[in-house]
């Protein structure tokens, strides 16, 4: 899965400046997270859940579907970091976070961790509150499949 479609549901969910919405820490300094920024952290594997696949025999077309799971760390930083937490918190559970799960194919988010880094690390300086979900999605893919009405088979001897 990837960080995109947290990274949506995240800014659809809190209505945010997708500008502030960031993948991993990579090349960003202490000072950028003064602002309030939203890091979407990837870095845990994505397990399959299933897989299958079916096929239409009146449209000829073949659907591929799996469900995945992936956990992801979402980094809330700046001097509004802990009212978007709350709001992302309260909001996760809403009807609203529902409809938006299903537009994207997210068919479970749960928050099953709140963390405050500046606290547990003793820090003065900045907010930094992690929240850890974690997500399915399930994806799907129709190929069109052309299927043998009658098969025609040559046999072929060597002499």
């Amino acid at each position: 899965m990837t960080w995109k479609v947290m990274a949506r549901y995240v800014r659809d969910l809190l209505e945010y400046d997708s500008n502030l919405i960031r993948p991993d820490k990579k090349n960003f300094s202490q000072d950028d997270f003064g602002t309030d920024y939203i890091v979407i952290n990837t870095s845990q594997p994505t397990k399959r859940l299933t897989k299958g696949r079916t096929y239409d025999g009146d449209k000829e077309v073949m659907n591929y579907n799996e469900t995945s799971s992936q956990t992801f760390v979402i980094e809330f930083y700046g001097e509004n970091a802990f009212n978007n937490v709350n709001r992302f918190t309260v909001l996760n559970d809403s009807q609203q976070a529902r409809d938006i799960r299903y537009l994207q194919g997210l068919t479970a988010c749960s928050v099953m961790s709140q963390t405050d880094v500046k606290q547990m690390i003793g820090s003065s300086y900045g907010n930094q509150i992690n929240v850890e979900i974690n997500a399915m999605i399930s994806r799907d893919i129709d190929v069109d499949t052309l299927r043998i009405d009658t098969p025609q088979i040559e046999y072929q001897e060597d002499k």
